[in-house]
């Protein structure tokens, strides 16, 4: 996987201190505790991505 996008985040003081506690216990970066969040959530919700040469990225619900 290529990470050749940015994406700002504003945060609270305490979910800041969520974000390094989480990564420091999964032993990674915090911008790859983020990046595995984001993909656990997507998957557990059921959303997948969708790459649209046209449009750029989208998202869309999975069926089951």
């Amino acid at each position: 996987m290529t990470l050749s996008r940015k994406f700002g985040l504003r945060v609270s003081a305490t979910e800041r201190k969520m974000i390094v506690a989480l990564a420091d216990h999964l032993q990674r970066t915090q911008s790859d505790a983020v990046r595995l969040l984001i993909r656990e959530a997507a998957r557990e919700l059921g959303v997948e991505r969708v790459r649209d040469d046209n449009s750029g990225d989208r998202q869309k619900r999975v069926e089951e």
